[in-house]
């Protein structure tokens, strides 16, 4: 079984916030000669949160969390400092629901009478 791959497109926006963050030349900055490796301890660290993620909807999950990240850094961040930084996915509730079709009157009729009827069934008990 292979493992997880993080998209193409969360890799090419976490070496973007990894150059920002070397530019800053904060303390602790690993040396250049290092920065295929560092890439790959990110990717490693960020794989298992980003390999599911879709552009359309996690799309700035990881240029919102290096904003952040570069916001505050005052000396080299480690990957978990980022992953904190990630913020949820922001996801119209219309997208969380299934994609049904509106009921019919005739529908909507029975499902106004079996309420009615329960309601009644509640009414009586509640007599009793």
């Amino acid at each position: 079984m292979s493992l997880p791959k993080m998209p193409d497109w969360a890799y090419n926006q976490m070496i973007e916030g990894l150059q920002k963050l070397l530019v800053l030349r904060l303390q602790g900055s690993p040396p250049a000669d290092t920065i295929s490796a560092l890439a790959a301890v990110w990717e490693e660290a960020l794989t298992p949160i980003t390999w599911a993620w879709q552009p359309e909807t996690d799309g700035e999950r990881l240029p919102t969390a290096f904003r952040q990240l570069i916001r505050q850094a005052e000396k080299w961040a480690q990957p978990a400092q980022l992953i904190k930084q990630i913020p949820p996915r922001n996801t119209p509730t219309a997208a969380l629901l299934p994609n049904k079709q509106p009921i019919s009157p005739e529908q909507r009729e029975a499902n106004r009478q079996r309420l009615q009827q329960i309601l009644n069934q509640l009414l009586e008990r509640k007599k009793t």
